[in-house]
């Protein structure tokens, strides 16, 4: 028994976006780290008063790590929470926006 499939559709058993999920979650993880080690960085050595609102600066505030030109660790908890509500905000945003 042979079976045909339309030109556009996918095997049983395969849907298609594992390949694509894990190359978009490839890329996040990615992008992360580097702005982890990249960005965060640079930006706090050049412009402290600035980086020392970046979530990596606020995260290390928040762990009292002794550096200096670092908000306090009730301040970089501040920080880290209304970095979460804006990226949540964002996420909601794109998520009512995009076709599912």
């Amino acid at each position: 028994m042979s079976v045909a499939f339309a030109r556009d559709s996918t095997p049983p058993g395969r849907t298609g976006r594992a390949v694509t999920g894990s190359r978009n979650q490839l890329g996040a993880v990615l992008a992360v780290v580097a702005y982890a080690f990249l960005v965060d960085a640079i930006v706090f050595a050049a412009v402290p008063s600035v980086g020392r609102f970046l979530p990596g600066k606020a995260g290390d505030a928040l762990a009292g790590r002794p550096v200096d030109h670092l908000v306090g660790p009730s301040a970089g908890g501040a920080v880290l929470v209304a970095w979460t509500v804006a990226l949540v905000a964002l996420a909601a945003v794109r998520s009512d926006r995009s076709d599912v």
